[in-house]
């Protein structure tokens, strides 16, 4: 498996910070931090019931199915995770099981990437700074010891890096087949993937009219299919044609209520959610009240297009600079000073940046501030360094477009609820390729050098 003592100490490396992580998670027995798991409202509650349901009943639904049956919970949760956790739930294993196994996942993807990228001119000299970037992102560990599907649809979006990579190298159409299901997978995971069929679609295509094969725009219809067929399947369960409900959740309670808390504030915000919810509790079919949920949404929104368009940009900035503030501090247990404040998006709502940092130097240690501050430097670093292999003439175009796609489509839909939670999938990614022929980095290697050639010469 490992072909030389530097495969070795690279995975070696990622093994320890794993462990740590791992351990540090079994020790607390602390797998559900993000929110608490005394909500029942939940990621990692409703992965679980949904895993449970799945054996018992043969169900896919996320909420106890002694309650009322509420059509959300049939399609909030994509079925590839509870899936997933039915597993262990089938063996009765305990969560840490299910922890290892994310771990090693976790580790497998970042393996694959820096496996692929080789292809591409990536240099074991620059391992170092892979785990010193990988290891000051604290994300890809977290969710690694948490029961979210993180990692599990990271584990696809790298498959669809390196199968996508392994075409534009070697043109055998294997490759392309084994992306498509990636997408499939990565699609019946998370929500969020199930549009980037389109620009797969019209990039497949294009690539059939440049190799003239016929193959590419053909295999690019089976994601689209499995789509429709997720479609239909939720049709037949909720009288409604909706991939998840979790869309009409996230555009009317984070998208349209963040804009509106940072244009009016929270109070105004939370009188206006309220009411399109009061409205819509009066219709009692689920197919009719949630078209008119997702209408209200798009009406506010479209009246103000332009500032909401500035608006969740900001937000899929704030993504990839997030330093992970609130996973770090739930996951860790730290103590804080104001445990009942607001958090960064309300601050940042509702005061900006002065607010945020007040809410900041007044919540949290000083050494805990320094270390996000230094993980911050390092995102706008990964920022910069992703800008200049764009721009990197000497760099394959097609190489080019597939980070750029997978990148802009996840963080350009993440917009107001952007964090480092949604940046997760991508890290390996990032990190991987801006240190492909990276001039800062080069430099940086240079002045190592003279220094120690300088040294010697001393000596």
């Amino acid at each position: 498996m490992f072909k030389n003592k530097r495969d070795l100490v690279f995975v070696v490396c990622l093994v320890l910070i794993h462990l740590l992580f791992f351990g540090f998670a079994v020790f607390q027995n602390n797998y559900y931090p993000i929110s608490g798991f005394k909500n029942l409202h939940i990621d990692p509650y409703q992965y679980l019931t949904e895993a449970k349901n799945i054996i018992e009943h043969g169900i896919f639904y996320c909420d106890d199915l002694s309650n009322p049956i509420n059509f959300d919970y049939y399609t909030l949760r994509p079925p590839v995770y509870p899936l997933f956790l039915s597993l262990f739930y089938l063996f009765k294993a305990p969560l840490f099981v299910i922890i290892f196994f994310q771990n090693i996942i976790s580790i497998i993807s970042i393996y694959l990437v820096r496996k692929t990228l080789f292809l591409f001119n990536y240099k074991t000299k620059y391992d170092v700074i892979f785990i010193i970037l990988l290891a000051l992102t604290p994300s890809q560990f977290i969710y690694a010891n948490t029961i979210f599907s993180e990692v599990i649809f990271q584990f696809f979006i790298v498959l669809m890096f390196r199968n996508a990579l392994l075409f534009i190298y070697f043109k055998e159409k294997k490759y392309l087949i084994w992306y498509s299901f990636a997408l499939i997978l990565a699609a019946f995971t998370k929500p969020v993937m199930y549009l980037f069929v389109i620009p797969s679609l019209i990039y497949m295509v294009y690539l059939s009219y440049k190799i003239k094969k016929w193959y590419p725009a053909i295999l690019s219809i089976l994601p689209v299919l499995a789509i429709f067929l997720m479609l239909t399947w939720n049709y037949k369960r909720t009288n409604k044609y909706q991939y998840s409900s979790i869309q009409t959740i996230n555009l009317l309670n984070y998208n349209t209520r963040l804009f509106l808390m940072s244009k009016k504030g929270y109070a105004y915000a939370d009188k206006f959610i309220d009411s399109i919810h009061n409205n819509a509790n009066k219709i009692q079919d689920y197919a009719k009240r949630t078209t008119y949920l997702n209408k209200a949404s798009k009406n506010f929104l479209s009246k103000n297009l332009i500032s909401y368009g500035f608006y969740h940009l900001q937000g899929s900035v704030y993504a990839i600079l997030d330093p992970g503030r609130y996973d770090i501090s739930n996951f860790f247990l730290l103590n804080t000073k104001n445990v009942n404040q607001k958090g960064i998006l309300y601050h940042l709502n509702n005061g900006g940046i002065i607010s945020v940092l007040k809410f900041l130097v007044s919540t949290y240690s000083i050494p805990l501030l320094l270390i996000l501050g230094l993980i911050l430097f390092l995102n706008v670093f990964k920022l910069l360094s992703l800008v200049l292999f764009i721009l990197n003439k000497r760099i394959n175009l097609n190489f080019k477009i597939i980070v750029l796609g997978l990148l802009l489509y996840i963080i350009l839909l993440a917009g107001p609820v952007g964090a480092s939670r949604y940046f997760m999938p991508l890290v390996p990614l990032i990190i991987g390729v801006i240190l492909i022929d990276n001039v800062l980095i080069k430099k940086l290697f240079n002045k190592i050098n003279m220094f120690k050639n300088r040294s010697s010469n001393e000596k």
